[in-house]
């Protein structure tokens, strides 16, 4: 005797985390609003962050990655730094936990796995570099350098130029400047 079961087939429901919600703007076709989106630095690293982030904290929806992309470059551009402060500290200190570990590695296989030795040493010290160009990054961003102004006077055969000073002239050698003699 032949059984029938009442089944149903699971269909998974669609997933609206890369889903990026966009209003039409007045003035411009449906092809140019996609355009600015494909091109647009904030959406594409958002993508790209959410990818990556994804193995960590599962998958992130966009328009909130979005969302929190803009606000982060909105308050770069009024001059609030502290979030650039803090991704250059995390990931010098990142980095000097990478240098720890590697040579931690590279001394335990000293003297008897040479070749290894020298790959954990080699890495460990390009991950050392690294953690002192961020540091070096954060300083900079903490102090920035002051503006030196060089005033420059070049000489070349005939010719004299003078960079700077309020009353630079160009002259042949030898000839006065202003008409003094």
């Amino acid at each position: 005797m032949a059984s029938t079961t009442n089944s149903k087939a699971i269909v998974p429901k669609a997933s609206t985390a890369n889903v990026l919600t966009v209003t039409e703007e007045e003035g411009k076709s449906p092809e140019r609003q996609k355009a600015e989106l494909g091109l647009s630095s904030a959406i594409a690293n958002s993508v790209t962050s959410s990818n990556f982030a994804s193995g960590s904290f599962g998958v992130l929806k966009l328009s909130e990655a979005v969302g929190v992309m803009r606000e982060k470059i909105a308050r770069v551009k009024s001059g609030d730094l502290s979030d650039l402060e803090a991704t250059l500290i995390a990931q010098a200190a990142t980095l000097d936990t990478v240098f720890n570990e590697l040579a931690r590695r590279a001394a335990l296989n000293m003297g008897e796995h040479l070749s290894a030795t020298e790959t954990y040493m080699r890495l460990a010290l390009k991950a050392q570099a690294q953690c002192r160009s961020t540091l070096e990054t954060l300083a900079e961003v903490k102090n920035p350098r002051q503006a030196t102004f060089v005033h420059q006077q070049n000489i070349a055969g005939q010719q004299q130029v003078n960079n700077g000073g309020d009353n630079a002239t160009s002259t042949r050698a030898g000839a006065p400047a202003h008409g003094k003699s």
